[in-house]
């Protein structure tokens, strides 16, 4: 017979926690994975577990290179607007603005057109934008510009906050995203850019590289005509001075013309006598 005790003991061994009743029939020999009892119900009533969808990596992941050609191709809207700079006088540089897979602002220096010097192709293009998107932030835009914008230009960025600026040749006179200063890593401002150079680089450095050589030949045949113009009046000066002193000469020597005293006076006298 059993004692009591032990009848206690049998039955209280009998009585596991539920959480491991629960958890024991459900491991798996492979990974000890098990399942709770929420979990084996909704599959016995044929309910299916919902899962988070994997997104596959952005193309642009897998191959930089459509990245790249994104860029070059949005760059080269930018180069067009710089070459319509040049065929206006002014200093070739073109930026646009792309949201949302298209061009939302577009612009070029009109510096001496509209006699403003804050009329740089980045302003343009950025107030362009926003009067498209109707709104300061250019959130979720890019802005492609041929040169590195300058101080001015470079802060103008920072207040619209787009999040990326992509720009091709370096600027080392008035750069300020790398060249002479970095607006993008001064951590002193309340937005960061993202900048990406050197995209189309070479091609934008031979726009400017023809425009000022171009603009140095102009002047410099100016002053050659100008030069020659002013030898020429020279020339003509010291002839017509030449011919003075010869004709005031002759008429000394006939006593025509009126010395008053002195040596010539004499002269004069004698030749006359």
């Amino acid at each position: 017979m059993t004692s009591a005790s032990e009848a206690n003991r049998i039955g209280e061994s009998s009585k596991a926690p539920v959480a491991q009743l629960d958890r024991v029939p459900d491991y798996e020999s492979v990974g000890c994975a098990f399942k709770s009892r929420r979990a084996r119900s909704r599959r016995g009533r044929g309910i299916k577990e919902s899962r988070v969808p994997v997104r596959d990596p952005a193309p642009e992941l897998l191959n930089p290179g459509l990245l790249e050609s994104s860029h070059e191709k949005w760059m080269r809207a930018a180069l067009a607007e710089a070459e319509a700079a040049a065929a206006e006088g002014e200093v070739p540089v073109g930026c646009v603005v792309v949201h949302e897979g298209r061009i939302i602002g577009r612009g070029h220096n009109r510096i001496e057109s509209l006699k403003d010097p804050t009329a740089h192709a980045e302003i343009v293009a950025i107030g362009a934008a926003a009067t498209t998107l109707e709104n300061w932030r250019l959130s979720g835009a890019t802005v492609y510009v041929t040169i590195e914008p300058c101080l001015m230009c470079a802060g103008a960025l920072t207040l619209a906050r787009p999040d990326l600026v992509v720009f091709g040749a370096r600027d080392p006179k008035f750069g300020c995203l790398g060249s002479r200063y970095d607006i993008a890593r001064d951590n002193r401002f309340n937005h960061k850019l993202k900048v990406v150079e050197g995209v189309l680089a070479a091609e934008a450095g031979v726009l400017m590289k023809r425009f000022f050589r171009g603009r140095r030949s102009a002047r410099q045949g100016t002053g050659r005509e100008g030069s020659a113009s002013a030898e020429r009046r020279e020339e003509r000066g010291t002839g017509r001075k030449r011919g003075k002193s010869l004709e005031a000469a002759h008429r000394i020597r006939r006593g025509t013309v009126p010395v008053f005293g002195g040596t010539s006076a004499r002269n004069a006298r004698m030749h006359n006598a």
